[in-house]
């Protein structure tokens, strides 16, 4: 007997089942080459690589945006699997010339998520950081109808977070979602 590259077993006349070998050798190739490519497939989902991208902390439409400040670190990582993408992301303000604009913020994200109408979608959670309080903050990332590729930022109170809540971003604070949305 001999096994192909793709794990399926043929026969050949040598074999003990020489009378069959025929029989059982029909199809084999369509499968074989069926085989190889659903293992191509799973191979290439366990080896997808994960991809860096840079985020950026927005304001709500019609607001100034903030400024992260010389020697702000931007950082971000995701992998996509088929229309699910998911990763995380994290805005930490530099040293010099923070503003912390007004409105709500946002992170972009790397990939626009799929349209859709209605309720808000939760993708995630949300960490941010009051370095001049030495404060942790818990939240949620959403979606809204309507947002494209970035993730409004929530507090665990519910509340939008932003320019004043639930702290005026200053030198050294910092804002971090996770996420896993459709595409």
């Amino acid at each position: 007997m001999i096994i192909d590259g793709n794990g399926v077993l043929l026969y050949e006349e040598t074999d003990r089942e020489a009378t069959f070998s025929d029989l059982l050798n029909v199809g084999q190739e369509q499968t074989s080459a069926t085989v190889g490519a659903i293992l191509a497939r799973l191979s290439a989902l366990e080896t997808r690589n994960w991809a860096n991208y840079t985020p950026a902390l927005t304001s709500s439409d019609g607001s100034t945006n903030p400024n992260v400040g010389a020697g702000a670190v931007r950082s971000g990582r995701f992998k996509r699997d088929g229309n699910v993408v998911y990763g995380y992301a994290r805005v930490t303000l530099g040293s010099s010339g923070v503003n912390a604009g007004t409105g709500s913020y946002f992170i972009s994200l790397p990939v626009a998520p799929r349209a859709f109408t209605g309720m808000e979608q939760v993708i995630g959670g949300a960490y941010f950081w009051d370095g001049s309080a030495s404060r942790r903050y818990t939240g949620i990332s959403r979606l809204s109808s309507g947002d494209d590729a970035r993730a409004r930022i929530i507090s665990a109170a519910g509340a939008m977070v932003g320019a004043t809540a639930p702290f005026v971003p200053a030198t050294g604070d910092a804002f971090s979602i996770n996420f896993m949305y459709e595409v």
